[in-house]
C-alpha cells in the first residue's frame, strides 16, 4: 500500500511548497525578534490577500490605540506596545486568565513589491487592520498574446 505523501491543499502553490520545500507566492510571515526585546505575547493575526494589498487584522484585546507601535523597519513591518491589567483585577480570585497582558512584538517580513510608504492602519473594537498596498507591477495583469 503507498502512503500518499503530499497532504490536503489549500491550493496549488501548497503543492509546491510541499513537494520542492519552500514558497512560490509572497507572503508575509513572522519573524524572530532581533532587537533584543523580551515581548509578553505575540497578538494572533489574520493575513490575507487580494489583488491590491496584504491586509492584516491584528487581535489586540484591551489594547488602547495610543500604546500601539507599528513601523517598517529593514524591510520588515513591527508591530509592537502593551497591554495593560487594571490593578484592581490582582485582587480578585481569578480561576482562569486567558487574555494576554504585557509587551508584545510580532514582525512581519515584506515582500518585494509592495508600496511600503502607502501603508494605511485603523483600529476599531480591538482590532488593528493593516493594508499593505501592492505596486502596480506586482498586481495581477492582462498580456496581449501576438
Amino acid at each position: 500500500m503507498q502512503k500518499n505523501l503530499i497532504q490536503k491543499c489549500e491550493s496549488p502553490f501548497d503543492v509546491f511548497d510541499q513537494l520542492f520545500g519552500g514558497s512560490l507566492r509572497p507572503s508575509l510571515f513572522t519573524t524572530p525578534d532581533y532587537s533584543g526585546g523580551n515581548a509578553g505575547w505575540t497578538p494572533q493575526v489574520d493575513v490575507r490577500e487580494t489583488e491590491e494589498a496584504f491586509v492584516i487584522h491584528a487581535a489586540l484585546p484591551g489594547v488602547k490605540k495610543e500604546v500601539i507601535g507599528l513601523q517598517v523597519k529593514d524591510g520588515r513591518l513591527i508591530l509592537s506596545g502593551e497591554a495593560k491589567r487594571d490593578v484592581q483585577e490582582e485582587k480578585d480570585g481569578w480561576v482562569r486568565r486567558e487574555i494576554s497582558a504585557g509587551t508584545f512584538y510580532r514582525a512581519f517580513q515584506l515582500p518585494t513589491g509592495l508600496r511600503s510608504d502607502k501603508i494605511e492602519a485603523k483600529f476599531e473594537d480591538g482590532v488593528l487592520e493593516v493594508r499593505v498596498p501592492k505596486a502596480e507591477e506586482a498586481k495581477p495583469h492582462s498580456i496581449d498574446i501576438r
